[in-house]
């Protein structure tokens, strides 16, 4: 069994002052006596050397992280706009990683699989809206959106931290 995790959208400082607690312990919690294998970060991460650390730490094979649009503007660009990850479980599993500034309208289904068709993905995780949301499509790709760990605002989203 492999342990995933998938995260997004802290928006530290800007609109989040940092993780809560609480997130903190779930985590732990969560991943008890194991690592979890991957982890998928979906960008607007900002300012957020810390959180990023404990991730890592929590990690036992990966971590992915791609750039957001507000790590762009904010002038942190380290991190690459697609990720990539295939497993062999006992089959070829593709999984797809994106910020998703890109698509519009935001967290659009159609446009989310067409770019997982595209690139050949099974599985695309991706954010930006700050909604956490799981659809599998009509034709067998899983789109998955993690939410924001903090709950920073956005155009569509509870506010309530998500992962």
């Amino acid at each position: 069994m492999k342990y995933l995790l998938a995260i997004g959208d802290s928006h530290i400082p800007l609109r989040a002052k940092d993780v809560s607690p609480k997130i903190y312990e779930k985590l732990e919690e969560i991943a008890g006596n194991h690592l979890f294998d991957y982890t998928f970060f979906t960008g607007d991460v900002i300012d957020a050397p810390q959180f990023l650390d404990f991730l890592k730490l929590k990690t036992k094979l990966d971590f992915f992280r791609v750039v957001g649009n507000m790590d762009y503007y904010g002038g942190s660009r380290d991190a690459p706009i697609f990720q990539k990850l295939d497993l062999f479980i006992p089959h070829k599993l593709s999984i797809g990683l994106t910020h998703g500034a890109q698509i519009s309208p935001r967290g659009n289904h159609d446009q989310l699989e067409l770019l997982a068709s595209e690139q050949d993905y099974n599985i695309l995780i991706s954010g930006h809206t700050h909604k956490e949301e799981i659809t599998l499509t009509k034709n067998g790709i899983l789109l998955l959106n993690p939410g924001s760990i903090t709950g920073a605002w956005s155009f569509i989203a509870s506010q309530i931290p998500s992962f």
